[in-house]
């Protein structure tokens, strides 16, 4: 007696991959994440404008793309410049080798917390072969399109 299964399609798999990376991209022993925080919101594939205001009292510090098994990592500490405390989503947009946008699976706003000081350490799983840079976005909680 045989046992058939059906294989996972590359599409299926990659969607399943940059959603769990995205969910687990703001997980740090730095900085906990908060049980209260709103689950992520899931944005269209149109390009991803962030707040200005958010976005100038975070950092990004030590930003790098590291090989991994059958794919790359792109690891990043987001440390939060202000001297109050940081809610706010998080979402990576990724671009090709031209610059242009790179059309991935859906992507997703992350909840993020930071308090006055505190850096949080960000992993997330590289989409697509074809992404070779990124830009992040971070808004407030309110504005989740």
């Amino acid at each position: 007696m045989s046992c058939r299964t059906k294989p996972i399609t590359a599409s299926a798999l990659a969607c399943v991959l940059t959603l769990s990376s995205c969910l687990a991209a703001c997980r740090s022993s730095r900085a906990p994440a908060r049980a209260d925080a709103p689950a992520p919101s899931i944005a269209t594939d149109e390009e991803l404008r962030g707040d200005a205001e958010v976005e100038s009292r975070l950092e990004v510090l030590d930003p790098r793309m590291l090989p991994t098994g059958k794919g790359r990592t792109l690891s990043f500490s987001l440390r939060n410049k202000s001297s109050s405390r940081e809610d706010f989503l998080l979402a990576i947009e990724w671009y090709d080798h031209a610059g242009r946008p790179v059309a991935t699976a859906r992507r997703a706003w992350s909840p993020v917390t930071l308090e006055p000081g505190a850096i949080r350490d960000v992993e997330i799983t590289v989409p697509v072969p074809e992404a070779e840079s990124w830009r992040w976005h971070a808004i407030r909680h309110d504005t989740v399109r």
